[in-house]
């Protein structure tokens, strides 16, 4: 399952294309921002109105652009959990008839359902978050480079410091992700054995003894989503402190620097605002990664119960028509050794 985490590619394909374009119209509007604060400060009247007139345009460009990449986000979303839908049920049907019983089928349930909804939350529409983030921080980038490439190599130090912390900080998510996992799958049984057997349940008047379980398997789903939380929040906390502390500082650091380069105002203007673009995607990277990490481990939980066991069975018959090998090995039932190997 995990070589189709990503989804629909084509529509993935979209949705890069278009997060690109709207990026870039509003890394545009942040360097016309230079443009018309020089204009203003040297008198040109006429270029500052000529320069507002586009950035106008710009932005309803942008809110144009907007408006369509909210369809094609959920055309993506869509179209990718149906694909990986397909793909799991596809995987079930090849199962041995002995996989699809009761027991087995609430697993396939709870996988199908719960489990599905949670990845469509936490790690697909992720993808799109980090795209977006991603194109963010490289158009900040590129325009700080316009100043100083100095300011590059600072912004590009930041993204290495905030990987490393989040692979340090994520993994109390993965661990509770995965006991979550496992007590909703226990929270479904429960219900599907309830529902079915609720004839027998009535007879034997078993109802208060089905209603204490009940609630004793919905606290621990409620327990574990809230260890869940507590643990996201914990690292999110700690990760937006420093993060802050580092950025706050860098972003004084830019503009102290550009103003000893003796810089204009409008290219202090358009460092702090670039910075400030790098500062959201940046903040938003660590819990996003940590998310999406931590419910990685569902998709091998679907490889897992998707596991066809070899079964080997002794069929005895009457009488055949035709009989074909492919690829047997033939000999003694007591002798490991095959007297005839791969007959086809």
């Amino acid at each position: 399952m995990r070589k189709l985490k990503l989804g629909n590619i084509p529509w993935l394909i979209v949705n890069v294309i278009h997060t690109i374009f709207f990026v870039s119209l509003s890394g545009w509007n942040i360097y016309l921002l230079k443009v018309i604060t020089d204009y203003g400060l040297a008198r040109e009247m006429d270029k500052v109105l000529q320069t507002a007139q586009l950035m106008l345009a710009i932005m309803l460009g942008s809110l144009i652009l907007d408006s369509i990449g909210t369809l094609l986000k959920s055309k993506y979303l869509e179209t990718s959990l149906k694909q990986l839908k397909n793909h799991y049920i596809h995987q079930l049907m090849e199962q041995d008839i002995t996989q699809l019983q009761k027991e087995q089928c609430n697993i396939y349930r709870s996988n199908l359902t719960n489990d599905f909804d949670r990845f469509e939350e936490k790690f697909l529409f992720n993808v799109l978050e980090i795209i977006h983030m991603a194109s963010r921080f490289l158009m900040s980038v590129v325009i700080v480079a316009t100043v100083s490439l100095y300011l590059v190599a600072v912004a590009f130090a930041m993204l290495v410091i905030f990987v490393f912390i989040t692979g340090k900080t994520n993994k109390p998510v993965q661990k509770s992700e995965a006991k979550k996992s496992k007590s909703l799958q226990e929270y479904t049984d429960f219900v599907n054995e309830t529902l079915n057997g609720f004839e027998i349940i009535k007879q034997h008047q078993l109802q208060n003894l089905r209603f204490d379980a009940f609630v004793s398997k919905a606290t621990k789903v409620q327990k574990d989503n809230y260890t869940v939380d507590k643990q996201s929040t914990k690292v999110d906390a700690l990760n937006n402190f420093i993060q802050t502390s580092i950025i706050f500082t860098l972003i004084v650091s830019g503009i102290l620097f550009a103003r000893s380069a003796e810089a204009s105002l409008g290219s202090l203007i358009m460092v702090a605002t670039s910075f400030g673009n790098v500062m959201w995607p940046l903040q938003r990277f660590t819990p996003v990664i940590t998310q999406m990490k931590g419910i990685i481990n569902v998709l091998d939980e679907f490889d897992k119960n998707l596991n066809r066991p070899f079964i080997d069975r002794h069929i005895r018959v009457n009488d055949f028509q035709s009989l074909l090998f492919e690829h047997c090995d033939l000999g003694y039932e007591d002798d490991p050794q095959p007297i005839l190997q791969s007959v086809n």
